[in-house]
């Protein structure tokens, strides 16, 4: 029961949870656009995400304990390891490409690397003077990150592809919103204007939840006159469960990230399942 707990705890706090999560995205549009999967860019892209979730952890351990006490406590005792994880896990996203002689992918993962790290290093301050610049931001990232498969299988970009780029950028910029609720107390002592800091906490939620019900009704009528593929249906179950946890009363700072984090296992098993189908 200890090493599952402990294992459970290095799972959600470590950073292997956050970073999974962002993966799943791209995997996910891989799957919808019919791209065959390959293992030597999906391991890449999470190291990357592991190690640029570590190196931002890194510089705020000391902020994130008075809003999140169990993470940075959990962190705190494995502070040590930090600058070798972070060196390791960038080393060997750059190695992987480098060694199959993929200049393009490397490239592109060497550019999401300078833009996840300058966040941390010098952007952050900009989200007392841009209104969720911080949520923006990694939302963009995310997209970006979304948009290799395309890149990667030279897959033509469409309108419906747009849109799929899109709907990941709101799903990022809504679960780290949701997020922030927590950090509500602790943003607006720091001037930081995140979406709960400038509408509060029931704004954000029902600001969240017309992104949702938008999305969903786009996606349906498009559907229905064939703009896109049936297959996108398969979008409509995550944004049916973002509907519920965004307006469920929850403080604990564990259930937020498995609430909110969860989002992108269910779109990925939901595309996955219909893929096998459709």
């Amino acid at each position: 029961m200890g090493l599952l707990k402990s294992l459970g705890s290095e799972f959600i706090y470590g950073g292997h949870f956050t970073a999974l999560t962002i993966v799943l995205f791209p995997v996910s549009i891989s799957i919808l656009i019919g791209a065959q999967l390959s293992w030597d860019w999906v391991i890449p892209v999470y190291l990357g995400c592991y190690g640029a979730y570590l190196f931002n952890r890194f510089k705020e351990l000391k902020i994130d304990i008075k809003t999140n006490p169990k993470r940075s406590k959990y962190l705190m005792k494995r502070k040590k390891d930090f600058l070798f994880r972070i060196i390791l896990s960038v080393t060997l996203l750059l190695a992987i490409p480098l060694i199959s002689r993929d200049f393009l992918t490397f490239s592109f993962f060497l550019l999401l690397v300078i833009l996840s790290l300058l966040y941390s290093v010098c952007l952050k301050g900009l989200t007392r003077k841009i209104p969720c610049f911080k949520n923006i931001y990694l939302a963009f990232v995310c997209s970006l990150l979304s948009f290799y498969p395309f890149i990667r299988y030279q897959k033509p970009f469409g309108v419906s592809d747009i849109f799929l780029l899109s709907f990941v950028f709101s799903r990022v910029f809504s679960n780290s919103s949701f997020c922030d609720i927590k950090d509500l107390e602790n943003d607006r002592s720091q001037g930081l204007l995140t979406l709960p800091s400038l509408v509060g906490i029931k704004g954000t939620r029902i600001i969240l939840s017309i992104v949702s019900i938008s999305l969903l009704f786009i996606i349906v009528i498009c559907t229905l006159v064939h703009t896109f593929p049936i297959i996108f249906l398969t979008l409509c179950p995550v944004l049916v469960y973002s509907l519920f946890y965004q307006n469920v009363s929850v403080k604990d700072e564990t259930k937020i990230i498995l609430w909110s984090e969860s989002e992108s296992f269910i779109l990925f098993l939901t595309v996955f399942c219909s893929s096998q189908f459709l």
